[in-house]
């Protein structure tokens, strides 16, 4: 059986599901909870073929990346959108479609190779937080599907396109127009 760390976030219901489900196909030698705020790891990770990452935000050193066949991350947003406040800068944009991206984990957020991509229609009712926890689902939906893939030893495909530019960080998303407030 393969062996995994995972990564993820504790304050996320989709994040217990993925748990539940990587055991099923791996063996768990590690699991790390990291909050979204929480930039650095606790602790090294231990020695395993695959380093999965799901919804979880610590930035993961080089030196612990070369530890693993594949470091994989689960980003809740599709390749347009590294970073931060995807959700709501699709709906700034008024974008017809989202997505969730799996793709390699290097020293940048969000800036390895893209593995695959799930892409859904959005819904013109929603705002940016049920277009946000579309895209958690979305994520575990992908997640799931990888482990599958992983865990039968299929090849994982790359994904054609890149990444639409560099990870939006929290202090600019903040600065972004939409929540710049016009004086009256």
């Amino acid at each position: 059986m393969n062996s995994a760390v995972l990564l993820l976030d504790p304050d996320r219901s989709q994040s217990k599901q993925a748990l539940l489900f990587v055991k099923e196909f791996f063996d768990v030698r590690q699991v790390q909870e990291h909050s979204r705020t929480e930039k650095r790891l606790r602790q090294e990770c231990f020695q395993a073929k695959y380093l999965l990452n799901f919804l979880s935000a610590p930035y993961v050193p080089r030196s612990e990346l070369e530890k693993f066949k594949y470091a994989i991350n689960f980003h809740p947003a599709p390749p347009e959108y590294p970073g931060v406040g995807s959700a709501s800068l699709a709906l700034y944009d008024k974008r017809l479609t989202h997505g969730v991206t799996a793709h390699v984990m290097d020293e940048q957020f969000d800036h390895g190779e893209i593995l695959r991509v799930r892409r859904f229609a959005i819904d013109p009712a929603w705002g940016y937080q049920l277009l946000f926890e579309r895209a958690l689902d979305e994520t575990l939906a992908l997640f799931r599907e990888m482990c599958r893939d992983i865990a039968a030893d299929r090849p994982l495909k790359k994904y054609d396109g890149g990444w639409g530019g560099k990870a939006v960080t929290r202090r600019q998303f903040e600065a972004h127009p939409s929540f710049q407030v016009v004086p009256k």
